[in-house]
C-alpha cells in the first residue's frame, strides 16, 4: 500500500484521515455532546479530562480565562476506556457555542 503525505496533491488532502480523537455528536434526546476516546491502559492507569474556559482577545488570541469545575467529579473528570460522551453544558456549564481547552492527565495506579 502507498502512502503520500503530499498535501499539495489535492488527491491525497481530500481523502485525509482525521485523527483528532474528539468530535460532537447529539444523545438521544437532542442534545450536543462532546465525546471523546483516549487510549490508555486501565489496569496500569487512570485517565482524567480537564477542561478549561477561554476567551478570545483584541487580536484573536485565545487565552484561558479559568478551569471548569465538573458538577458530578470536581477539576478532573475521569475517563473510562473507550467513547465517552459528555454534555458540557449540563457538566461543566459551557454553552454549546462557547469556546473552550481541553487536556488528558493519566495518574499511575
Amino acid at each position: 500500500m502507498k502512502v503520500s503525505l503530499d498535501l499539495k496533491n489535492d488527491k491525497n488532502r481530500n481523502n485525509a484521515i482525521s485523527f483528532e480523537g474528539y468530535r460532537f455528536v447529539k444523545s438521544d434526546t437532542g442534545f450536543k455532546n462532546f465525546e471523546v476516546a483516549y487510549p490508555f491502559d486501565e489496569d496500569k492507569d487512570r485517565c482524567y479530562l480537564e477542561i478549561y474556559k477561554v476567551d478570545q482577545d483584541q487580536y484573536g488570541n485565545y487565552y484561558t480565562t479559568g478551569r471548569a469545575y465538573s458538577k458530578s467529579q470536581g477539576e478532573k473528570y475521569q475517563l473510562k476506556p473507550g467513547s465517552n460522551r459528555i454534555d458540557l453544558t449540563r457538566e461543566f456549564g459551557i454553552a454549546d457555542n462557547q469556546s473552550f481547552a481541553y487536556h488528558y492527565l493519566l495518574e499511575d495506579k
